[in-house]
């Protein structure tokens, strides 16, 4: 009885902080055309957890809605826009609530990410090289490749933003 009481002392007392995607915003680098935009919808409506996907040619940008329930994975995304001759220069998401935790490591969805900088918003941009300009890129040069976040190979970090 002691042993169940302290287990469930230790089980409510920690920090969970459930968060998942509401929806994502993408920049697309190299859209000149109404096909091109097309091109990208298409290749990323193919994906099996992408519900809708809106292009805005003018400002060379998509907002990916995502069903309810699916893996999501992030890496098929960028597999998908660089299939159709393109590259991104942002990904940003809504987060259906704020990240509440300040661990360095934790999950959204099921996917591992590493918390850069910590804010109550629920507004992120996600950081790695498939999904920034290599300019921008050069910017995250002090990361920790080498964190215990992660168990696979596609490592995401995340930043706060203000808006998407």
């Amino acid at each position: 009885m002691k042993s169940l009481f302290i287990f469930l002392l230790i089980f409510f007392s920690i920090n969970y902080s459930y968060a998942g995607f509401r929806y994502l915003k993408i920049g697309i680098d190299g859209l000149t055309c109404s096909a091109c935009s097309r091109s990208v919808e298409m290749k990323l409506r193919k994906l099996s957890f992408i519900y809708s996907v809106e292009m805005d040619l003018e400002n060379t940008e998509g907002k990916i809605i995502l069903k309810e329930s699916e893996t999501i994975r992030l890496d098929e995304i960028c597999s998908a826009v660089k299939d159709a001759g393109f590259s991104i220069r942002f990904l940003k998401a809504e987060l259906t609530d704020p990240i509440t935790t300040k661990e360095k490591c934790f999950e959204i969805d099921h996917i591992q990410f590493q918390l850069l900088s910590y804010d109550s918003s629920k507004f992120i941009q996600i950081i790695h090289p498939c999904f920034l300009s290599k300019k921008e890129w050069k910017k995250y040069k002090i990361i920790d490749t080498k964190s215990d976040c992660f168990q696979t190979e596609f490592k995401l970090y995340l930043i706060h933003v203000d808006e998407i």
